[in-house]
């Protein structure tokens, strides 16, 4: 026992002299300049733009759609979405819901949720609910997004 509390002594100590601690005591700072670039990602999703969705992301950046691998770079992701924008499901309408957006230094975050209508043959409309965080970083001085992970709340078809 005497070891156990010896050793959570040493890690505590460690980690408050971790840089880790520094980042996080940071105050992060809400940022509209995020939410303009998200803005930028719902209108060109609407438009079912590729090109304007890949505008929107790093050089780097990785998408990690539900039920599928990660697609790594925005080459990748532009493609994924012009298959995407080009299959039989069609996007009818979408709107976000931010819960926190904020930024420290040249990285930043948003959160929230999304509520789209998605049109999956003539006349059959699927109402759709979900949540995303989307990592961002500065590139060239504007906000891209680097990390894309969203999700829907209905269940996975089989």
């Amino acid at each position: 026992m005497r070891t156990t509390t010896n050793t959570m002594l040493a890690l505590a100590s460690l980690m408050l002299q971790s840089p880790f601690l520094a980042i996080a005591a940071e105050a992060a700072r809400p940022d509209p300049a995020i939410e303009k670039t998200a803005a930028a990602y719902l209108k060109a999703v609407l438009a079912g733009d590729a090109a304007a969705v890949a505008a929107t992301l790093r050089s780097d950046a990785v998408e990690m759609p539900p039920c599928r691998p990660l697609i790594q770079g925005r080459t990748a992701i532009e493609e994924y979405y012009r298959g995407f924008f080009a299959g039989p499901v069609k996007i009818t309408e979408f709107t976000f819901s931010h819960m926190e957006t904020a930024a420290t230094g040249d990285s930043g975050f948003t959160a929230g949720t999304y509520r789209q209508k998605l049109q999956v043959k003539p006349g059959v409309i699927v109402d759709d609910t979900g949540k995303f965080v989307v990592i961002v970083k500065r590139e060239a001085g504007a906000w891209k997004a680097a990390y894309v992970i969203y999700n829907s709340d209905r269940p996975p078809a089989m």
